[in-house]
């Protein structure tokens, strides 16, 4: 999963990577982008609505594919 945001906007992706014998591939699930609020939000109240939608986005995902996971690794850039 990998988390933005700046002052206009904010987003989130899911991607999921697959091993296949010797053969890695990293696909694109989801994500989800949203505008700010007309009043500007400081940076730190941004980040926490990235990572809010973010850890939602992830939940929705993993409830609605059967994944084999072995690990989660988050992004907040």
């Amino acid at each position: 999963m990998f988390c933005y945001s700046s002052v206009k906007a904010f987003g989130t992706v899911v991607y999921v990577q697959s091993v296949i014998g010797s053969q890695v591939k990293f696909s694109l699930v989801m994500s989800k982008s949203r505008v700010t609020h007309l009043k500007q939000l400081s940076p730190p109240k941004l980040e926490l609505l990235t990572a809010v939608v973010g850890a939602k986005l992830l939940m929705y995902v993993s409830e609605k594919h059967a994944f084999t996971q072995r690990a989660r690794h988050f992004s907040l850039g």
